[in-house]
């Protein structure tokens, strides 16, 4: 077999092995196992409220209600309370969701009850700009938030308004960047390729300004197709992919350094909660957050079920039993995304296989690293993973 026929066969032999690890990820709604962490960890706490619903976003999410947030705040802290967790975490992320739909109260609330439990320095938040203001930032700096992450998605008004968004628009982009490393923030943008109404152009203009601009990171996503999104992509996968390619080398040029496949920054630090699994145990709190320690990975329930178990004592999700072959093709997926592959050590069989017919046919180098075709067919593995991950909320 020459290389060519070896990469023609290579992408949909990896959806195969993949997609035969998620089938056997099988959740039961059922109460939840004991917490018990081994080593490192991080935590997530999801606010599923927003302002409107993006008709792009893949992630569980309500439209905001004042009764509910209220009541959900305490549901949290409650959860929270009960849990065993202590020591240290490697990280502390409120997502979402739109985080600042809270007030900075009722957030600095939440991170107090964790605080009271373990110690973590990094505390970082995602903020949708639409509703963020001078004195917003100002208070999440005194309640010792260090790190932001804003999701624009895009600078362009035709763009946004097709995306159910408001529009803050370049200059006020600009202004809550200024305002947030005033504050002395670490601060992360979020951009991303292929939504409704946005080409090449648009798109490496965004980048452009956005390498201008005083910020730490730049983290630039495909379009992806998850869940109940309707909305179709304006452009084509594979053209995504060389396009962030193209953005990714201005940022570069720029004084940024890749530090994954999705991810630039200035410095070592990152917003370092990937949309690819991370490989250590991390606990999520709220509903719809995702909890993966031991054997064990748990989804929180939807709202009325997470308020409705609280009221009653109970604390449930829906639970899957990890299996070694999942955790295998995580640790690839890692890889992958890391772009990194010059240990292969605790790979078994199937994942040195596919290692071995990358380097083949000119995906990867002999030392490891990924080749330009290689990091194409990364952009498209780590986009199906993320489409294909089972999640029942």
């Amino acid at each position: 077999m020459d290389s060519n026929q070896v990469e023609c066969m290579i992408i949909p032999m990896s959806r195969r092995f993949l997609k035969r690890s998620f089938d056997k990820t099988i959740y039961k709604f059922q109460d939840k196992p004991e917490q018990v962490l081994d080593g490192a960890f991080g935590i997530y706490v999801h606010v599923p409220f927003c302002k409107s619903l993006c008709n792009f976003c893949p992630f569980y999410k309500e439209l905001y209600n004042f009764s509910q947030c209220s009541k959900y705040v305490d549901a949290v802290i409650s959860e929270i309370e009960k849990s065993p967790i202590e020591g240290k975490a490697d990280w502390l992320y409120f997502g979402g969701g739109t985080p600042n739909m809270l007030t900075v109260h009722q957030l600095a609330q939440i991170k107090d009850a964790i605080q009271a439990k373990v110690k973590v320095e990094k505390v970082g938040i995602e903020l949708l700009p639409d509703v963020l203001n001078a004195e917003y930032i100002k208070e999440l700096r005194i309640a010792k938030f260090t790190k932001a992450s804003i999701g624009v998605e895009s600078l362009q008004p035709d763009v946004l308004k097709g995306t159910g968004r408001s529009v803050p628009g370049k200059e006020g982009i600009a202004q809550l960047v200024k305002e947030v490393k005033y504050r002395g923030l670490w601060l992360n943008l979020d951009f991303m390729i292929g939504l409704p109404g946005q080409d090449r152009k648009s798109f490496l203009e965004d980048i452009k300004t956005a390498s201008q601009l005083d910020t730490d990171q730049v983290t630039i996503y495909p379009f992806m197709r998850l869940g109940k999104i309707k909305t179709e992509a304006s452009l084509p996968d594979k053209d995504q992919y060389h396009i962030m390619e193209k953005a990714g080398q201005m940022l570069e040029k720029a004084g940024y350094k890749r530090h994954g496949l999705w991810t630039f920054s200035r410095g070592n630090d990152m917003y370092d909660f990937p949309m690819v699994e991370p490989m250590h145990d991390y606990l999520g709190f709220g509903p719809g957050a995702v909890s993966s320690y031991g054997q064990w990975k748990i989804v929180n329930p939807e709202v009325k079920v997470y308020l409705d178990d609280w009221k009653a004592g109970k604390s449930r999700g829906f639970v899957a039993e990890k299996t070694e072959e999942s955790d295998n093709w995580r640790k690839f997926a890692r890889k992958l995304y890391d772009m990194d592959f010059t240990d292969t050590s605790e790979f078994v069989k199937e994942q040195k296989k596919v290692v071995n017919l990358l380097k083949k046919s000119g995906f990867i180098t002999k030392d490891g690293q990924l080749t330009e075709k290689g990091t194409i067919y990364a952009h498209d593995i780590t986009k199906t993973i993320i489409e294909n991950m089972p999640h029942p909320v």
